[in-house]
């Protein structure tokens, strides 16, 4: 697997509303890799989920840039490691989860 990245460098906002991200079964997965929002300094990444199915090793929302992931309605995200929200200096991070949204953190794992 490798990095899935919403604002690398930039500024993007991607809208996951009812579809899915490219694979089997109608799932994301970053089975050895992260899944970024906000990826390095400058860069601002906005990942707004209402539906389907994310699967990640570890979620960084603000890492190093600035993040924002909001998840509502029926978003599922499961981390099987870590999650980092506003990960290094200078970095911000903002998570929301609203509806019947979830996110779940693999046993023994922190947030």
């Amino acid at each position: 697997g490798g990095n899935f990245s919403v604002g690398l460098n930039n500024s993007f906002q991607l809208n996951m509303d009812g579809g899915h991200i490219n694979q089997t079964a109608a799932i994301f997965t970053g089975a050895a890799g992260n899944f970024f929002v906000g990826q390095n300094a400058g860069s601002t990444g906005v990942f707004n989920q209402t539906a389907g199915t994310i699967n990640t090793n570890n979620l960084q929302i603000g890492y190093s840039g600035i993040g924002t992931l909001n998840a509502s309605g029926s978003a599922i995200i499961n981390c099987a490691s870590l999650m980092y929200v506003g990960n290094n200096g200078g970095s911000q991070g903002v998570g929301t989860l609203s509806g019947d949204a979830s996110l779940t953190l693999a046993a023994g794992k922190q947030l």
